[in-house]
This record gives structure tokens, sequence and C-alpha cells, in this order.
């Protein structure tokens, strides 16, 4: 609580670049995770769900059926709530 009271101004704390550049790399690194679905993939459910007014399910199936693309119902949920 001391380093907080003696390296602020006017209640806000001050932070140096180090710490800025830190908390910069992990936002960006959480944006696109490893086991993320696909940019191009993530296109294709938003594309579906505006055009059409699909559902999850709907969403599902057509990528399975036309596109051979498997994802579970979880995920393309996921992408609506993130949108």
């Amino acid at each position: 609580m001391e380093y907080v009271e003696k390296h602020s101004i006017n209640g806000s704390v001050l932070m140096n670049n180090s710490v800025k550049k830190d908390l910069l790399i992990t936002n960006l690194a959480l944006k696109r995770h490893k086991l993320r679905i696909p940019q191009p993939i993530e296109e294709k459910i938003i594309h579906l769900r505006k055009a059409y007014h699909f559902g999850p399910d709907m969403i599902v199936w057509h990528l399975e059926r036309y596109h051979d693309i498997k994802i579970s119902h979880n995920a393309c949920y996921q992408v609506f709530t993130e949108k």
C-alpha cells in the first residue's frame, strides 16, 4: 500500500512503461488462444448468423454438411457471445 501512496497522482496509480508493455502483451495473447476457433471459421459463423439468422445447431449442421468443418455447438455459441 505504501508503494501506491508514494507513486500516485490524485489517487491514480502510475505504471512504468515495462508494466504497460507486459499488460499489452498479456492482453494480445488472450485474444488469440491456440485452442480458439480460427478466424475464417469465425467469419463464416458470423455470416451465417447475420445473413440467414441461423442458431448454433443449424450453423453447426451447415458447416459440417457443406464445408466439412466440425465444431461444437458451444464453440459456435461462444463466437456469438464474443462478437
